[in-house]
């Protein structure tokens, strides 16, 4: 019993360890990467012009998503405000979808290759994946729910990793490999960390 406590202990400290990384990482990322909001006369603003309010929609629905997908993985949550539990995971839900789905319409129709296929294939990957997670929950499937709901979000972080400082030395084609290398992480990395301390555990023996 006190292993197991002592186990859960950890679990929950490296979450919430990772989750203050994560953090930190945003705000070096949207200080950094997102100056030009500030900078009328950045060349950025002639890029996004044909399409700034789609821009603008998709960047609301993925800080929603940013935002409220932590939240989602607090079992405390989960055990004594379940329907706060589920009403924050709509408005996750939700903001991913149209986000995403945003985002397949400004890489296919704004973007020039190749963003224009990395970005549909990032944003598709994004919408499958809550998709997936949502219709997981509906059916019941508790375990499926939660690999496709961290899936979900490491693709909604890929806004946040794609944006930090080191990129920037990177040209347009070697940018568009890290972010394919990003959608292997998303797809790869929930999965390793659900799985591998289950995989690295003894069996007790009888």
């Amino acid at each position: 019993m006190v292993a197991t406590t002592a186990r859960v202990d950890r679990v929950r400290y490296a979450k919430w360890i990772l989750f203050a990384a994560m953090g930190i990482a945003t705000i070096v990322a949207v200080a950094t990467a997102d100056r030009f909001l500030i900078d009328p006369h950045d060349p950025e603003w002639a890029h996004i012009a044909p399409f700034r309010w789609f821009l603008l929609m998709h960047a609301l629905a993925g800080v929603t998503a940013l935002l409220t997908g932590p939240l989602q993985f607090s079992s405390r949550i989960r055990r004594t405000h379940l329907a706060l539990h589920r009403t924050l995971g709509r408005i996750y839900v939700c903001a991913a979808l149209i986000g995403s789905a945003l985002g397949m319409y400004i890489g296919v129709w704004h973007e020039s290759f190749p963003l224009n296929v990395q970005q549909p294939a990032q944003a598709g990957m994004w919408f499958l994946s809550t998709l997936l997670a949502y219709v997981a929950i509906r059916n019941g499937h508790v375990a499926l729910h939660r690999l496709w709901t961290a899936r979900s979000y490491a693709f909604t972080f890929i806004f946040v990793a794609s944006r930090l400082p080191f990129w920037s030395t990177f040209n347009g084609a070697q940018f568009t490999q890290v972010l394919w290398y990003l959608v292997l992480a998303a797809i790869v990395v929930p999965e390793l960390m659900i799985s591998l301390p289950q995989i690295l555990r003894s069996r007790a023996r009888a």
